[in-house]
């Protein structure tokens, strides 16, 4: 008697990919043809290209870290407090004699403890994510303000400002994208390829369902906010040595356009939906609408009025999605139901 064979059907990732991102793809081609219609060749030149991949690095950087978060169903708003702290922790440490590469591991293993101290108090106290993580934005800000004297710290050392001004590839690529793409190739990596981040999709879709199946939510949360906290810091990092300073009133709101740029890019506020390449688009549509009002000189206040109703417009969209993920329909037919 003759066995039956299956197959596996494998997902095409082309099609995955596009399926997953479609919308946002086809929203920034709009835009950029939009920019190239009013701006022309002063747009689309490989220069002003370049800077609006810049003006994404410090946003797309947290923002990977808020995908971690908000995979799993919480939140993290102490991004851009952290940011700031751990750029004044690395000059200081600087200034006192620290050789460049240890005060790097130092202000990474700081940025971890301060996204584990999140953790924790959601994890062990059970508190809810918006109110730990506004409260240790305030914390994170003072300690800023306490260790550097409320004055920027500042540090010249051409090593430093490499990290954020240098470049390579004959001067082709700036440093700070790669450091950009590096940790969204990590991040994608390990998200797709590692028992922990297919774990972090199974809390944030259903976390009863997981802790049955043996999985331990408490230390994967733990685990996201860890890595929101380390990610953070590598944009502190980068935003020091861009300015040549630990400035601790900077990062102000930038949590809010980490947020946004996933929302804009698929990630579900609700968790277990989301991919750090939509987080990315979602960062570079935020940098090519900032890029674009600054090109057409519209003043820095009615661009903040935009961005809000972009906010909006796709956390409408994101609760769209799930509504018809429950009721087993497409988007369309939620939209636009049929007459009977």
């Amino acid at each position: 008697m003759a066995e039956k064979t299956t197959t596996v059907k494998k997902n095409n990732p082309i099609k995955t990919f596009f399926k997953n991102n479609g919308a946002i793809l086809i929203g920034y081609g709009l835009l950029i043809v939009v920019l190239i219609i009013l701006k022309g060749e002063t747009f689309y030149k490989w220069s002003n290209i370049e800077n609006v991949i810049r003006q994404a690095v410090q946003n797309s950087l947290m923002a990977f870290g808020i995908t971690f978060i908000l995979v799993n169903g919480c939140v993290d708003l102490s991004v851009g407090a952290n940011c700031a702290t751990t750029g004044v922790i690395l000059v200081l440490f600087l200034n006192m004699g620290v050789p460049l590469w240890g005060a790097i591991i130092i202000t990474l293993i700081a940025g971890a403890l301060m996204g584990l101290f999140n953790g924790f108090f959601v994890t062990e106290w059970n508190l809810l994510p918006y109110v730990v993580t506004l409260a240790s934005q305030n914390i994170y800000r003072g300690l800023g303000y306490v260790i550097s004297g409320g004055l920027p710290v500042r540090n010249l050392d051409e090593g430093f400002a490499f990290i954020g001004n240098g470049r390579i590839l004959n001067n082709m690529v700036s440093v700070p994208i790669i450091i950009m793409l590096v940790c969204f190739v990590f991040c994608s990596v390990f998200m797709a390829r590692t028992v922990t981040g297919r774990h972090m999709y199974a809390v944030g879709g259903n976390q009863e369902a997981a802790q049955y199946s043996g999985i331990n939510p408490k230390k994967i949360k733990k685990i996201a906010y860890m890595f929101s906290g380390i990610l953070s810091a590598v944009a502190g990092i980068v935003l020091a040595s861009k300015l040549y300073s630990g400035q601790p009133s900077s990062g102000v709101g930038y949590e809010g356009d980490a947020i946004a740029s996933n929302v804009l890019g698929g990630v579900s506020m609700k968790g277990g939906t989301g991919t750090h390449m939509g987080a990315l688009i979602g960062a570079l549509v935020l940098a090519t609408l900032t890029n674009g009002f600054n090109l057409m000189q519209v003043d820095f206040y009615y661009q903040m009025i935009v961005k809000g109703f972009v906010i909006i417009l796709a956390v409408e969209i994101d609760v769209l999605k799930k509504a018809a993920e429950e009721a087993n329909i497409s988007l369309r037919e939620l939209l636009f139901p049929k007459k009977k």
